[in-house]
């Protein structure tokens, strides 16, 4: 029941940090383009893919694929960086090819087993633009993104089960990445390629050095 309260809280106080900072965005938000001297600021959201594995004491993980989907805000804070601040669900986690034997020890068959962990994680990136205007954007991006687990499961032999107890409610990820954002009048599409590599170990036991690690590809849209 503590955990259940310990994560629940923290989505809400997640989620009205978001809002608030999303109502300051639409009073400050000007008419001005996309231009490197526009302070505008954008509400949009995206959504996309993650390529998600783990890496530490572990051997022999292989890649999941999961969905990432948010919403988020960004300001220009200087000719060249953008400041964005985004909510993000994004599933994590890894697969592993394992071995089943019969009570004698003899193989049976290889059997793909999935550990989801999905999260939900505040996004603050700083995107650092050319100072010309371009109607399509180049940036590099540099963040961190610290989130709650929301669910962890397992997925093996066409059966689920719960894996809370497994993993700490608590990871903070470094993001590395590029995108472009495409000028569609007073809009933005904006197109977002990321790394993030974990910071602390996620295993509850601490017996094993655990972190999570993925690639995403992200596609939204902004106004």
């Amino acid at each position: 029941m503590r955990k259940t309260f310990t994560v629940r809280t923290a989505f809400l106080l997640v989620v009205a940090t978001f809002f608030i900072l999303s109502d300051a965005a639409a009073i400050k938000r000007s008419t001005s383009g996309w231009s490197p001297k526009s302070n505008k600021t954008y509400f949009g959201i995206k959504g996309g893919l993650n390529i998600a594995n783990q890496f530490g004491d572990i051997n022999n993980t292989n890649w999941k694929c999961g969905l990432n989907l948010g919403a988020m805000i960004f300001h220009r804070i200087s000719t060249n960086t953008v400041l964005e601040i985004g909510l993000t669900y994004s599933a994590k986690g890894y697969a592993e090819e394992i071995l089943w034997v019969d009570e004698y020890d003899n193989p049976l068959y290889y059997d793909d087993s999935f550990w989801n962990l999905n999260y939900l994680e505040a996004q603050i990136v700083f995107k650092f633009l050319p100072s010309v205007h371009l109607d399509a954007m180049p940036n590099l991006q540099l963040g961190i993104a610290p989130g709650i687990l929301v669910n962890a499961n397992l997925d093996e032999l066409g059966r689920t089960y719960d894996a809370e107890d497994y993993f700490n409610d608590f990871d903070l990820g470094l993001i590395f990445g590029f995108g472009y954002d495409f000028l569609l009048g007073n809009s933005l599409l904006i197109t977002d390629f990321r790394y993030q590599v974990g910071l602390l170990d996620v295993d509850k036991d601490n017996s094993i050095d655990l972190r999570n690690n993925h690639f995403s590809f992200s596609l939204g849209f902004a106004f």
